[in-house]
């Protein structure tokens, strides 16, 4: 397990975009810029963003993204979560975290819903088995309602090509299924996904994302929204490590 690598990135999914891209950083001959001239480490790039919306009826989204990966001092920014970290806890640190989400929609005969906008705590640790990834979030946007998630990720590489299997779990309170669904209650919803990354040539990475939520029955059920079982989302980025 490269540590080194799982401490860098642990995307929500462009939902955990938590987290995943962490190679390890390519030999000094292939960087033509040396590290003590940037403010930062990492993977600058850009990609592609699509999202399948869980209302039925509601627009795919496809969106042109800025792809960061990077660190500089106690900062980071991670695909699409951004942070400090404050306190040493455990095999991470304790970070306050901001999150980018692709949760809003559009459609046909349907409400527009602005992209919430969360804040809170959060924390990345990376053991020898594994990285975990928690965050606990408040949405200061149009819901007012509060977000946990949770996810372990596992790392394996076969030469160029590294894979993240990722597997988790999302909570959203009553507040924050009334505003996007219509709902009456929190929902509790598995995730899954894939990060996979490969390396093209010197610093050069392709890095591909795929992630998926199953929404909790019981919420589907109540809400006044006709609602998808399962919602996806998924990206594809070209990145140069720094």
């Amino acid at each position: 397990m490269r540590r080194a690598r799982l401490r860098r990135l642990a995307p929500h999914a462009l939902s955990a975009l938590a987290a995943l891209s962490v190679c390890a950083p390519p030999p000094a001959a292939a960087d033509p810029v040396p590290a003590s001239a940037l403010p930062f480490t990492g993977d600058v790039g850009l990609g592609v963003s699509t999202t399948l919306p869980a209302p039925r009826g509601a627009r795919t989204r496809v969106d042109a993204i800025p792809y960061l990966d990077i660190e500089a001092g106690r900062m980071f920014v991670r695909v699409d979560t951004f942070g400090l970290k404050t306190l040493a806890l455990g095999d991470g640190t304790l970070d306050l975290v901001g999150q980018y989400r692709t949760d809003g929609y559009t459609g046909p005969g349907l409400a527009s819903r602005a992209d919430a906008v969360p804040l809170g705590l959060g924390t990345l640790q990376v053991t020898p088995w594994g990285g975990v990834l928690v965050n606990a979030l408040h949405d200061f946007g149009a819901s007012r309602g509060q977000l946990f998630e949770a996810s372990y990720f596992p790392e394996f590489d076969f030469g160029p090509l590294s894979l993240n299997p990722e597997i988790g779990v999302e909570w959203q309170s009553a507040n924050y299924t009334r505003y996007y669904f219509g709902a009456n209650r929190a929902a509790t919803s598995p995730v899954a996904g894939l990060l996979a990354q490969l390396q093209i040539s010197g610093p050069w990475y392709l890095t591909a994302y795929a992630h998926a939520t199953w929404l909790d029955s019981g919420m589907r059920r109540g809400a006044t929204t006709a609602l998808r079982a399962r919602t996806f989302s998924d990206f594809v980025a070209l990145s140069y490590r720094f």
